[in-house]
């Protein structure tokens, strides 16, 4: 009882596992498969995010900066004067806090405070000296960049730079994605192409099965040539072959396809295609000044302008306005020192300017004339990808339309070969062709064949490559752009 319910459990598991349904795929999934979960997919977002790097070195240089430092003396020297006291403690603590601008403006506030007190010598104490004392001390200090970086320039540039490098990086990864799905899609159709080949193979194997079957009851009356039999029975064999090479050329490229899309492989698969043959859209005349390649060449000469622009700023020399406010108290207790300090009733105020300039100077100057020559490079560049661009256009236009005709044409042509075929068939009954022109017409009608198949995928693959050139293969799809944030002034 048991074997029998196992084996009626291996019989419908079996039955069931043979039914299952075809994995089933169209160009739009195909599309989906690969903008979710595609590998590439996931190593051009990290390629993005890795231009982040440099965004926020240049927003680092912004960035709030925090100091604190803390001491402690404890002093029992001598001194040859004989003046010092028998031992000095003394305490401080500093705290600073401080933030640059992109308009070159430096700003710092901090706060210091000395704590001393000390055991007297004879000499302090008949000068009635107090044995504790602190002072507080309170800075404000702004400079400003009048030449080197002059009003912030070069900080300016660099942000610039960093922006447009992200910028860049997020059309990159769009024209990545954009490659891999004309990759994914021509691995779609070569698959459909080997399907048809390998159902066309089948066909043409049955086709020279039912020729040899006449050909034999043919023989068998006598009213055959010499060697007609062997010879279609050969032709036979060579269709047999034909199916294990296009079954094998088949089932790879299935595999390869769905471990492309993230399938398991080893799959039963079904293709969707709402038209095997589409018309040519209607293209509308395209910029290339709109599109994504233009693009990043004229990003890449507006980084090569800022770096141009950083390099000259960072080679004047360095002259700042510098205006600094201090307030002082010193008492005996560090609450009354706080509070005279804090009155701002004894202030000291500073304002100069610092002048600084190699003598030379030379490496800057090499650095300018060497950026000045890739922002040259860069214009160049710029004018033959617009040059380049436009051709490209042009010819993926026409490539995309003479696929079509070729298409129309070798589906014409499979209907010719195809009532050739029916009537030289008939004509061999008959006794009025020969097998040799029979033979001909079959392989004719089987290179055509597979020339049709080979066309239509021909045909969509280069409306795909035109889609892709006109940026319209993932229209809709976004990444995210990023720019100046948190840090932003």
């Amino acid at each position: 009882m048991i074997a029998t319910s196992l084996l009626l459990l291996t019989l419908m598991l079996t039955v069931s596992s043979s039914q299952a349904e075809p994995l089933k795929l169209s160009p739009q999934t195909v599309v989906d498969r690969v903008l979710a979960q595609g590998l590439r997919t996931q190593e051009l977002a990290l390629e993005e995010q890795k231009k982040e790097r440099e965004l926020f070195e240049s927003l680092g240089e912004l960035d709030w900066r925090l100091g604190v430092s803390t001491n402690f003396t404890e002093d029992r020297a001598e001194s040859l004067s004989g003046m010092s006291n028998l031992k000095d403690q003394s305490f401080g603590m500093g705290l600073s806090l401080g933030k640059s601008l992109v308009s070159g403006t430096h700003v710092e506030f901090g706060f210091d405070r000395q704590s001393q007190k000390s055991e007297l010598s004879t000499f302090a104490q008949n000068l009635n000296l107090p044995e504790a004392q602190t002072q507080d001390q309170m800075v404000l200090k702004i400079s400003q960049n009048l030449w080197k970086n002059a009003f912030g320039k070069a900080t300016r540039a660099r942000l610039d730079r960093a922006e447009n490098l992200l910028k860049n990086a997020s059309l990159e990864r769009l024209e990545g994605l954009e490659a891999s799905l004309v990759e994914a899609m021509k691995q779609f159709w070569s698959t459909y192409v080997a399907q048809e080949n390998l159902r066309e193979s089948i066909a043409a194997k049955e086709r020279y099965e039912n020729l040899v079957s006449v050909v034999r009851s043919k023989d068998r009356v006598g009213f055959t040539n010499p060697g007609e039999l062997s010879r279609v029975q050969a032709e036979y064999e060579e269709q047999f072959q034909r199916v294990k090479i296009t079954s094998f050329d088949y089932l790879s490229a299935v595999d390869n396809l769905l471990v492309l899309l993230r399938y398991e492989p080893a799959q039963e698969v079904a293709f969707a295609t709402e038209a095997i043959l589409p018309a040519l859209p209607n293209l509308e005349k395209k910029s290339v000044e709109t599109l994504r390649p233009y693009q990043i060449a004229e990003r890449e000469l507006r980084m090569a302008q800022a770096d141009l622009q950083y390099s000259q700023s960072r080679q004047a020399p360095q002259l700042d306005l510098v205006g600094e406010s201090r307030f002082t108290g010193v008492e005996d207790q560090p609450s009354d020192a706080f509070a005279e300090m804090a009155g701002l009733n004894r202030p000291t105020y500073f304002i100069g300017l610092q002048f600084s300039t190699p003598l030379e100077g030379r490496a800057r100057q090499g650095e300018v004339s060497f950026k000045s020559a890739e922002q040259r490079r860069f214009e160049i560049a710029l004018e033959r990808k617009r040059d380049a661009m436009r051709t490209d256009l042009l010819a993926s236009e026409r490539h995309a339309q003479a696929q079509f005709q070729i298409a129309e044409s070798a589906a014409r042509m499979v209907t010719m070969r195809e009532k050739a075929v029916r009537e030289l068939e008939r004509s061999y009954r008959q006794g009025r062709s020969s097998i040799s022109d029979v033979i001909l017409a079959y392989n004719a009608f089987f290179a055509a064949q597979t020339k049709r198949s080979r066309a239509i995928g021909d045909y969509h693959i280069a409306l795909n490559e035109l889609a892709s050139l006109r940026d319209e293969l993932i229209a809709g799809f976004s990444p995210r752009v990023s720019g100046r944030q948190g840090n932003n002034p």
